[in-house]
């Protein structure tokens, strides 16, 4: 069995999913991935967003370009 992947979240939005962020990281580590908090050191990134708000899609938006650009895996 081969190493899984390192995975970090960015957590845009509410409180609401924050919860939800840290839920995710404790079923990722459970299953056994690496979570790193450096963006840059990980394999690849989850975006949990809100986008309920404009600003927040807008934000959303920029985020995932930005990790697009510097070559992530989303």
């Amino acid at each position: 069995m081969g190493n899984k992947p390192t995975i970090a979240i960015s957590h845009l939005g509410c409180e609401k999913n924050r919860i939800d962020t840290e839920h995710m990281l404790g079923l990722l580590v459970q299953a056994g991935y690496g979570v790193d908090a450096d963006e840059e050191m990980a394999d690849y990134v989850i975006v949990n967003t809100c986008s309920f708000i404009q600003a927040a899609r807008e934000e959303s938006v920029r985020t995932l370009v930005e990790l697009a650009e510097s070559n992530k895996k989303l």
